[in-house]
Formats: C-alpha cells, sequence, structure tokens
C-alpha cells in the first residue's frame, strides 16, 4: 500500500563529472515510484523546451561564452524550469528529485570560471530571484577526487574537457557551498559502490516521511 502522502520533498543531486549524480537521481525517482509517492524526474539544463535550446548552446559553445554570459544563461534554463516544472509540480503534491541546482551554478561558474571573486553579489541576488522561496529539503553532493571520477567519463561535454585545475576549482565550489549549510547539504564517497551509495541516500530521504 502507497505511503501516506505527506509534504512533497524536493531533494537535489550535486557533484563534478563522473561523479555519479545522474545515476543516484534516477535509482532515487524509481524508488519513490514504485512506492507509489506522485514523483517527478528533473534536471538541468534543459528541461523545458526552450531550456533545451539553452542547453544546447551552453555544452557546444566550446569557449566561445564568457563567464557572465554563461551564469546568465544557465539562470535563464533556471528560471524557465522553476515557472514550468519545479514550482507547479511542488504545488500539485509532486516530489522533485533534480540532477543539478544552483549549486551546480557557483561552483562551475562561480568557482571554475572565476565569478565569485567579481560577481558574488549579483549571482546570489539573480539566482534567489529565480528560485523565489523554493529551496531544496536536501542537498545530496556525490564528491571525490576530479581525476579519479573523470576517468569514468566515456564522451565529454565541453565542460568535461575543461583542465583538471578547472575541476579542482569547480570540487572546492561544492564543498564550499556543503559546509557553509550543513542543515540541507549532506556529502557523500562517490568513490563507493552505486548500491552503497544508494542505501545511505534513503537511509535519509526516508526520514524525511
Amino acid at each position: 500500500m502507497p505511503w501516506q502522502k505527506q509534504k512533497p520533498l524536493f531533494i537535489v543531486f550535486e557533484g563534478g563529472e563522473g561523479s555519479g549524480k545522474t545515476t543516484q537521481t534516477t535509482l532515487l525517482f524509481q524508488r519513490l515510484k514504485r512506492l507509489g509517492r506522485q514523483v517527478k524526474y528533473n534536471d538541468e539544463p534543459g528541461s523545458t523546451s526552450a531550456g533545451f535550446k539553452i542547453r544546447n548552446i551552453l555544452l557546444g559553445s566550446q569557449g566561445e561564452l564568457d563567464p557572465l554570459s554563461e551564469f546568465l544563461l544557465f539562470e535563464s534554463d533556471r528560471s524557465l524550469d522553476y515557472k514550468q516544472n519545479i514550482i507547479p509540480f511542488l504545488q500539485g503534491g509532486f516530489d522533485i528529485i533534480q540532477d543539478r541546482n544552483f549549486g551546480s551554478t557557483f561552483a562551475y561558474q562561480g568557482y571554475g570560471r572565476g565569478l565569485i571573486k567579481t560577481h558574488e553579489k549579483i549571482m546570489k541576488i539573480v539566482d534567489e530571484t529565480v528560485r523565489q522561496k523554493y529551496y531544496p529539503d536536501i542537498i545530496f553532493l556525490l564528491d571525490g577526487n576530479p581525476a579519479q571520477l573523470m576517468r569514468r567519463i566515456k564522451k565529454a561535454t565541453s565542460f568535461e574537457k575543461e583542465k583538471i585545475a578547472f575541476h579542482n576549482l569547480v570540487r572546492k565550489g561544492f564543498l564550499s557551498q556543503a559546509r557553509a549549510d550543513r542543515k540541507h547539504w549532506i556529502i557523500l564517497d562517490a568513490t563507493k559502490s552505486q548500491q552503497t551509495l544508494h542505501e545511505k541516500i534513503w537511509q535519509t530521504v526516508s526520514g524525511l516521511f
């Protein structure tokens, strides 16, 4: 029998390239669905029709975009996603299980591209405006050494082709956010097995029902 529906959950998975976050997002989505909960799988960028076009620009730019333009495109995609997917589904009682959110933007564009040094205030104002009052209940960060995790990647995107120094900065950005907000962020060892990670994630999520 499905569990009694309670407050919808908003759960986000974050991590660098090759961290396995998409796998864990999928596993949790499938498990919640099997239990009879109303649940939507969502990812960034590209979860809307216009957002998919933005995604193609971002992933195929080959270094043509400056950091601020890149940031604003990601936020444009997020604005569409919140208005068309996240807010309506949460208001409709659905759980949202999300692959990437604002944490990635601050890690990649903020730390990786260096915007956190020059445009931190603008980044926060824009992102908070886009997300409104909707903050994730939990953000799982799958953390690991980028040099080790990226060996898992078979086909590289423009971000995955960046030098290891960039990915080290991205990792620093993720960890900085997680350590500053231990109420919402949970750091997990991305080198553990898929099943070990999933069960650890499930222990936390099942405690929210």
